[in-house]
């Protein structure tokens, strides 16, 4: 399943739970989980140019490690986001 209908999917709790999978959205909630443990599905980020230097770090953190990233529209990004006002980047 593609990383954005995966994150669309996830903001349902019956995909949750069927999943066994959650999002977490935010530019430092990633970056702690990306030295955490935890298994991380992907990584979805829009192409906001806002953070960019930011982002940037937590992209390569991200390919570093082996985690599927995908680039999207601000507008598709904003479809998956659980957030009123997102920062740019979540993980499943």
């Amino acid at each position: 399943m593609k990383l954005l209908s995966l994150a669309r999917d996830l903001q349902r709790r019956k995909a949750r739970e069927r999943h066994n999978l959650f999002i977490a959205e935010g530019i430092r909630t990633v970056e702690e989980l990306l030295v955490s443990p935890l298994q991380i599905v992907g990584v979805l980020t829009s192409n906001d140019q806002s953070a960019q230097a930011r982002l940037e770090r937590v992209r390569e953190a991200t390919s570093a490690r082996g985690v599927e990233l995908a680039e999207v529209s601000e507008r598709d990004f904003a479809s998956a986001s659980d957030t009123e006002t997102p920062q740019g980047i979540l993980a499943i």
